[in-house]
């Protein structure tokens, strides 16, 4: 049977999609721009719904049938609160963290920093509140207020183990903020 996608709804800043047809497990794939090459896996998923973080203007998702591997997909909202000390900005963003084994893909988008971007990585272990080291650093683009953060990366077992226990933080380094401008938490999507 075909999968067929209704319409997305928006909730809560995520993306929520339902389909029908197929014979699961589903891989939601997706990618920022249709002339990316890759799609990228960001959750598999027995049920014939999913909710995306929303962190980019624009992105496609798209749903294949018969997945045989398990994708953990994790969202951390970002804003000026969540530092510590925490720090007024109208910076804020959002993110998404995939884990596929031993690989782990970052999409991170942010507008209106007070600074410009300096540095960009996932700390842990870190629970909210609490300043830890780096574990994973981002590729970003340095001097820019707005844009998306995104990438590829390898990932250890103990790392996607903190990452899975809700121990690790998004966090953009600034001109104006040299510990953070904004911060969020990742936590597993449903």
């Amino acid at each position: 049977n075909p999968i067929v996608i209704g319409k997305p709804a928006v909730n809560n800043g995520n993306i929520e999609i339902t389909w029908t047809g197929g014979s699961g497990p589903f891989m939601v794939q997706g990618k920022l721009a249709l002339t990316d090459a890759n799609w990228i896996d960001l959750k598999s998923t027995t049920a014939h719904s999913a909710a995306v973080p929303i962190t980019a203007p624009v992105g496609f998702l798209r749903v294949a049938d018969g997945a045989n591997r398990t994708v953990k997909l994790y969202k951390a909202s970002m804003d000026g609160a969540q530092e510590v000390s925490p720090v007024t900005t109208t910076g804020h963003g959002s993110g998404l963290f995939v884990i596929d084994g031993t690989s782990a893909t970052y999409i991170i988008g942010f507008s209106d920093l007070v600074g410009t971007v300096t540095n960009s990585h996932i700390h842990g272990p870190g629970a909210p509140g609490v300043n830890a080291g780096v574990m994973i650093p981002f590729v970003f683009t340095a001097g820019v207020k707005s844009g998306v953060i995104a990438g590829q990366t390898a990932i250890t077992s103990a790392q996607a183990a903190i990452v899975d226990a809700g121990n690790s933080y998004f966090n953009i380094h600034t001109t104006s903020f040299g510990g953070g401008e904004i911060r969020g938490q990742v936590v597993l999507m449903p």
